[in-house]
C-alpha cells in the first residue's frame, strides 16, 4: 500500500487574531509547523500542530468568556469549572462547535488528535503501542486547517455584507490607511454610477455595461492589491482594444510616485498596491485616471 502524502499547508493571514502579540506568535509557529512537516518531523508537527489549535479556540472563546463558560456547563455538566486556557482540546473544540464558531462535524476527530497529542514523553508513546506516521500527522494538520478556515469564516460573517467584510479584513491586515484609500475608491466608483461586483475571495469589481457586456477597469482586493485590468479593456469593444489608448494610461498611471506600469504589461492585469496610494495627491491622481478610463469608454457608442 503506497504511503499517504503530507497535508500541506497553505498560507495563513491572522487578522482574525486580535492579540498582535499571540498574533506575531501563532504566525511563527505556523512558518515552524510548514518546516516541520516538509522533513517528516511526525511528532513534533502533531504537538506544535495541537498548541497553535489550542491557542487559536482560547483566543477565540475569550472574546465572550461568559458565553463560553455557559456553553462548557451544557456541553459537560458533571465537569467542574476550570480556567479557559486549561480545557483539554476536545473540550476547546466541543465549546466552539456550541457557539457555532467550528463546524459540529469537527468534535468527534478531537479525541482522536487528544490521543496523539498525549504521546509527547518516549515512554507514554511506548505503553501505548502507539505509532506515528503519516496517517496520524494528516489527521492533526487536517482538523488545524478546519479550524483555521472556520474560525476566519466565522470571524468575517459577524462583520456584515460583502463591503463591511472586506474592509475588516483589509483593515486587520493591512491598517487604517491603506483602508481609507480603499474608502475612496469606493465611493469613485459610487459617484461613476458603476455596479460593485464581488467575488468569492472578496474581490471587489466595479463595473459599467457596454453594449451589453460588463466591463470592469480595475479589481480591489483585502490583501491591499489593486489591479488594473489592460486584459479586460483589450478585450471588448472600446479604444482600449488598441495598443495606444493602453499605453496613454500606462503613462498616465506611471506619472503616480512609485507605479510602475512595464510595456509588457499593458495587455495583463498589473499591480498597484494601495500603500502608493496613501498620499492624497497620489490618490487623487489615480482616481484621475480611472475616470479617464470610464470616460474614454461611455465615449464611444455601443453597437
Amino acid at each position: 500500500m503506497a504511503k499517504p502524502g503530507i497535508v500541506t499547508l497553505k498560507s495563513q493571514k491572522w487578522h482574525f487574531v486580535e492579540d498582535l502579540e499571540l498574533r506575531s506568535i501563532l504566525a511563527r509557529d505556523y512558518a515552524e509547523l510548514k518546516k516541520l512537516l516538509k522533513v517528516g518531523a511526525h511528532k513534533s508537527a502533531i504537538v506544535l500542530s495541537g498548541s497553535i489549535m489550542e491557542a487559536l479556540l482560547v483566543a477565540a472563546l475569550r472574546r465572550d468568556e461568559p458565553a463560553a463558560r455557559a456553553q462548557y456547563a451544557l456541553e459537560f455538566p458533571k465537569r467542574e469549572a476550570r480556567p479557559l486556557d486549561r480545557w483539554e482540546l476536545h473540550e476547546l473544540i466541543a465549546v466552539a462547535a456550541g457557539r457555532e464558531l467550528v463546524g459540529d462535524n469537527l468534535k468527534a476527530e478531537a479525541a482522536v488528535v487528544q490521543d496523539y497529542r498525549n504521546l509527547i514523553h518516549p515512554m507514554a508513546e511506548q505503553r501505548k503501542n502507539a505509532v506515528i506516521d503519516a496517517h496520524a500527522v494528516n489527521a492533526v494538520v487536517s482538523l488545524l486547517a478546519r479550524i483555521l478556515n472556520s474560525l476566519a469564516a466565522a470571524d468575517e460573517a459577524n462583520h456584515g455584507g460583502e463591503y463591511e467584510r472586506f474592509m475588516y479584513r483589509l483593515q486587520r491586515a493591512r491598517g487604517a490607511p491603506e483602508a481609507e484609500v480603499a474608502t475612496a475608491v469606493f465611493d469613485w466608483a459610487q459617484k461613476q454610477s458603476l455596479q460593485p461586483f464581488w467575488t468569492k475571495a472578496l474581490n471587489f469589481m466595479p463595473r459599467l455595461n457596454h453594449g451589453g457586456a460588463w466591463v470592469s477597469p480595475i479589481v480591489m482586493r483585502p490583501s491591499g492589491h489593486l489591479n488594473i485590468s489592460f486584459a479586460v479593456l483589450k478585450k471588448h469593444h472600446t479604444p482600449f482594444r488598441y495598443r495606444e489608448p493602453r499605453n496613454q494610461l500606462a503613462e498616465r498611471l506611471n506619472a503616480i510616485p512609485g507605479v510602475r506600469i512595464r510595456p509588457q504589461d499593458r495587455d495583463r492585469y498589473p499591480a498597484v498596491t494601495l500603500k502608493l496610494l496613501v498620499d492624497e495627491p497620489a490618490r487623487r491622481q489615480f482616481l484621475e485616471c480611472l475616470t479617464w478610463v470610464v470616460d474614454v469608454i461611455r465615449q464611444l457608442p455601443s453597437d
